[in-house]
């Protein structure tokens, strides 16, 4: 497979030659005629010096110091695609699918739209990052501005790989998604960034020859300074100069690359080093390194099987507690009010139970003080069903309760008796001398109340009916 710049060009300074068109519409291809740093000679006009595949989308991204910008091309065209305007799974053959960092190159943006300065190392966050979708670059600033930094750029897309199309204006997006930058840091030239697994970056700084890994929250947790210069190894303690490094890449200790490999930490670089012990365990801690798992270990850098990500509900207060659950994926629904329909106090609001229905025949409170007995009524209202002042005492014996078809009363001399449903209708009226077995087999099932009178005195009671 091969790919070619000189078969993707466009040119607006004589109609005349080959390619000759509009830049500004047809941004796919590359103005041969965009100036690049003067320093350069002519055969190097591009001076490509980063290359990254991305197997998920099958597409090669490079990028270009001298226009200041990164191209994303297809790379599932054949070769004769390649070398065409159409074809691949994208369609465009081997024109730019996507392009960014310097709008000036394709005369669509000013000096203030200028994103990129002299920038190395893009890379594509791998798959499975927070950061997924995204590229990183070391943006070294060395046209004017003394500082570098490494930028993320979010590019927009219709679907993975699909690259929105800009319209009229510059590709987007107009601001970087995450930036890291520090007062000391600058590089002119050489240098890189890597995501790493743990979701911290390593950045090296080429000309310095130092690397640092920072959070994603811009701390700085670790550095090395290079201690090979250009005239080989210095002496531990001495501050190294001339010891440039291209790119820095951490390949971790389970790599299939040096798989069954001894890894025996050796001596150290420098000359006369200090004392020291090297423990690969502790260097190289392990654990999980899934941010999104339960048991997530920020300080681990090799993955060690151990996350557990979430898989349900772990709260057994919850009515959709999950008992084979080991990581809580806050889908939890607890108890928040009544949820059966048929009660009284029901909740529409409610999602998950918790056990305060209440139903007709249960006890509730009319907020008169004068009433005795209040229940809720078929109508889900509060209601006491006789309205007395006298002293209420148990005077009269009554049994069973529950009932079936019968029941006892007994007392040691005459009473009245009063027996009402539920809803309040009177269902028994009598006046009995001592003792009497009243029969309940046509009552229908449910709870009933007994209002008992003897002399001044009054006796309530609530039975329930089988």
């Amino acid at each position: 497979w091969m790919w070619r710049m000189w078969n993707h060009l466009i040119q607006d300074f004589d109609q005349d030659k080959e390619n000759f068109g509009v830049i500004a519409d047809q941004p796919e291809l590359m103005n041969f005629n965009f100036p690049g740093i003067a320093f350069f000679p002519a055969a190097d006009w591009m001076h490509v010096n980063a290359l990254n595949y991305n197997p998920e989308l099958d597409q090669l991204m490079f990028s270009s110091r001298n226009t200041n910008e990164i191209y994303i091309i297809d790379h599932s065209t054949t070769t004769e695609e390649a070398a065409s305007h159409e074809g691949g799974i994208y369609g465009k053959g081997g024109d730019f699918l996507y392009r960014y960092g310097n709008p000036i190159a394709y005369d669509r943006g000013t000096v203030d739209d200028q994103k990129f300065f002299g920038q190395h190392d893009c890379r594509w966050v791998p798959a499975g990052h927070d950061w997924e979708g995204q590229f990183s670059v070391y943006n070294n600033g060395n046209q004017g501005n003394q500082f570098s930094t490494v930028d993320f750029v979010a590019p927009p897309q219709d679907s993975p790989g699909v690259y929105t199309d800009p319209g009229e204006e510059a590709y987007g997006p107009e601001e970087f998604s995450w930036t890291y930058s520090d007062p000391e840091l600058f590089s002119g030239s050489l240098s890189g960034a890597q995501t790493l697994d743990n979701g911290n970056v390593l950045i090296c700084e080429g000309t310095a020859g130092t690397f640092i890994e920072v959070t994603p929250d811009g701390e700085k947790i670790w550095e090395y300074i290079c201690p090979i210069g250009i005239n080989g190894a210095l002496t531990q303690g001495n501050y190294p100069t001339q010891n440039a490094c291209f790119r820095a890449t951490r390949i971790p200790v389970d790599h299939p690359g040096i798989e069954g490999q001894e890894l025996t930490p050796g001596l150290p670089l420098e000359f006369e080093p200090l004392d020291y012990e090297c423990l690969m365990d502790t260097e190289y801690p392990s654990g999980c390194i899934d941010s999104a798992a339960c048991n997530y270990d920020s300080t681990a850098t090799i993955d060690d099987g151990s996350c557990m990500l979430p898989d349900g509900c772990t709260d057994s207060l919850a009515c959709n507690y999950d008992s084979t659950a080991t990581c809580d994926n806050g889908s939890c629904v607890l108890p928040d009010g009544c949820a059966d329909s048929t009660a009284c106090n029901y909740d529409s609001a409610a999602t998950c139970d918790d056990g305060s229905c209440l139903f007709p025949s249960d006890e509730c409170d009319d907020g008169d003080s004068n009433t005795l007995g209040d229940i809720y009524l078929e109508d889900c209202s509060c209601a006491g069903v006789v309205d007395i002042e006298e002293e209420v005492i148990t005077i009269i014996s009554i049994f069973p309760n529950p009932i079936e078809n019968q029941l006892h009363l007994q007392s040691d001399g005459p009473f009245f008796i009063e027996v009402y449903s539920a809803v309040g209708n009177l269902i028994y009226l009598n006046k009995i001398n001592q003792e009497t077995i009243i029969n309940s087999s046509s009552w229908q099932s449910g709870f009933y109340i007994l209002f008992l009178k003897k002399e001044d005195r009054i006796q309530i009671e609530k039975i329930l009916k089988l």
